[in-house]
């Protein structure tokens, strides 16, 4: 089944808005788009706020409709297996489609200020290991952090992210191995 959203205004400028009702769990889009390096042009100036970080040094630019889904601190969509967007809870009709641009973000120092407007808004955007380590548990046990993430929390950072956050970490980068043989294509 296809999920039919839509893009229209809002207080950002344009969001991706639920035109049916979306039940938990359900994927609603697959990013597409072309990949670039660090240091492709796309990650200087103002189109690098629509990269999405894949790994340590890559990103993708998403093409419409997925790049116009806007970051909350309290998200009701999460990116999985770096290209799906999947519902976190049940999505009403009309509602407007968020995700934690945080649980794709590995390069310090990069920010940007966070309007999100949210009571648990953290006012900043940035590095998922910024994230307090109670959000991070919350999303590896949800499955939506971008697995290069969880992989780089376990290969000599592990001081960064306490016992039971590298667990959850490590269960998702096997996951997301046992599916990049189904995305290369």
């Amino acid at each position: 089944m296809t999920i039919k959203i839509v893009v229209k205004t809002c207080r950002f400028g344009l969001g991706v808005f639920a035109s049916e009702h979306i039940n938990r769990g359900a994927e609603i889009l697959r990013f597409e788009g072309p990949f670039v390096s660090a240091d492709h042009p796309l990650n200087q100036g103002c189109s690098e706020s629509y990269l999405i970080q894949i790994g340590p040094r890559e990103y993708f630019y998403p093409k419409a409709p997925g790049r116009y889904v806007n970051h909350s601190c309290n998200p009701n969509a999460g990116l999985s297996n770096r290209f799906f967007l999947i519902a976190l809870r049940d999505i009403a009709p009309s509602e407007q489609i968020f995700f934690d641009y945080s649980t794709t973000i590995d390069n310090d120092p990069w920010s940007m200020p966070c309007g999100c407007g949210e009571p648990s808004c953290r006012g900043i955007v940035g590095e998922f290991r910024h994230l307090p380590e109670h959000v991070q548990k919350t999303y590896l046990e949800k499955r939506v952090v971008a697995p290069f993430i969880a992989e780089h929390a376990t290969c000599g950072q592990g001081s960064l992210f306490s016992e039971p956050v590298l667990a959850l970490a490590s269960s998702l980068v096997d996951t997301a191995e046992s599916i990049l043989p189904v995305l290369q294509v």
